[in-house]
């Protein structure tokens, strides 16, 4: 049965574990147990007492903004009704842990991220406490990425005044890093590995996706999206042992790329051309790392999707959000291709296990 509000965003945990839903009448808390069981952790709109829906339900509602800390309990949130007010809330306290009213609209959260400048913040068990401001920033598109390894802690953002270039800020010493040069058109997509030791980036154009070493900036290799047309990607995630990326966009295919070099043809005629010295960019595109699986998403086209690479039985799988569906995917980690669709969740059901497509499991699939 359908539930007549809408999800206006979705966000996967820094585990893919779980997922924080925006919707009108408020947030839910998802946590993914298996592939086709869901589990509601939380329903702002539902799992509260009286005082406590009555004192909070209507900060919630209209959440456009919506992050959970690892798999806590603990949410940063942002209403279209008060886009200036960011609220930090403690589920199992049913209490809030941080209220601040901004003179500008918040476009991420923590780090809180205007279109000028970023706020960082240390989060104590009943508070926030802002520790540093980096200001004289241009993100208008909401485009930061923050890796949230203890040891390397960095938070990555577009350069002021340099078009293509990511700039690299320590969050544990607070100060700059690195910068980056990584494309000659505007950035569009950042993404750090979970050990905080890589970052992907994207431009505008859509056609090519890097991978940088964070300590020095250097490039460590490059993926070949496609060329035949300019896309939008916004959702790039590394698998947990950064073997692989996957890559959405606003397109109806999500590529995952394979980031270890194979002796393929194409990459055989790139590294001799390299080593003769002959046609310098025509080696450089021999030497791309191709998509070693794709998903076409039924319908999706246009749509924002996020996507994840989550571990189900030490396995992985591809998570794709819209805002109407959860899609799961297995990969074959042999011989790549075409992934094949687990389950799809309606999200906009009132019944949160609704299975929409039947499980299918291919012969080796996970081999």
């Amino acid at each position: 049965m359908e539930d007549q509000n809408r999800v206006l965003c979705v966000s996967f945990d820094q585990n893919n574990a779980s997922f924080a839903m925006g919707r009108d009448d408020g947030f839910k808390l998802i946590s993914i147990e298996t592939v086709d069981v869901l589990n509601t952790l939380y329903d702002s709109a539902k799992k509260c007492n009286y005082w406590w829906k009555l004192l909070t339900h209507r900060k919630h509602e209209n959440t456009h903004i919506i992050d959970a800390l690892f798999s806590s309990m603990i949410v940063a949130s942002v209403s279209t009704d008060s886009p200036h007010k960011l609220l930090v809330t403690s589920i199992t306290n049913h209490a809030e842990i941080f209220n601040c009213t901004y003179a500008n609209p918040i476009v991420s959260t923590l780090v809180v991220c205007f279109e000028q400048k970023i706020n960082i913040y240390s989060i104590l068990p009943n508070a926030c406490k802002g520790i540093y401001v980096i200001h004289s920033l241009r993100t208008p598109d909401n485009l930061i990425a923050l890796s949230d390894n203890v040891q390397n802690s960095y938070l990555a953002y577009p350069a002021e005044t340099a078009i293509g270039k990511v700039d690299i800020f320590d969050a544990v010493q607070l100060k700059f890093h690195v910068r980056i040069s990584a494309h000659e058109s505007t950035l569009a997509a950042l993404a750090f590995n979970a050990s905080g030791t890589r970052i992907a980036t994207a431009s505008e154009k859509g056609t090519i996706i890097r991978v940088f070493n964070v300590k020095d900036g250097s490039k460590v290799i490059e993926c070949l999206r496609g060329t035949k047309r300019f896309v939008n990607i916004h959702s790039l995630n590394f698998s947990a042992d950064s073997q692989l990326l996957a890559a959405c966009s606003n397109t109806e295919t999500v590529h995952i790329f394979k980031l270890v070099r194979s002796q393929g043809y194409f990459e055989y005629f790139g590294q001799k051309l390299e080593e003769y010295g002959y046609f310098d960019q025509l080696s450089k595109y021999f030497n791309l790392i191709r998509a070693f699986a794709t998903i076409h998403l039924p319908s999706e086209r246009g749509k924002q999707n996020t996507c994840s690479i989550a571990l189900f039985k030490n396995i992985p799988h591809i998570l794709v959000a819209s805002k109407d569906d959860l899609f799961i995917y297995n990969i074959n980690l042999i011989k790549g291709g075409e992934c094949s669709l687990l389950y799809q969740h309606r999200l906009t059901s009132n019944v949160l296990n609704e299975r929409i497509t039947e499980l299918v499991v291919e012969e080796n699939c996970f081999v």
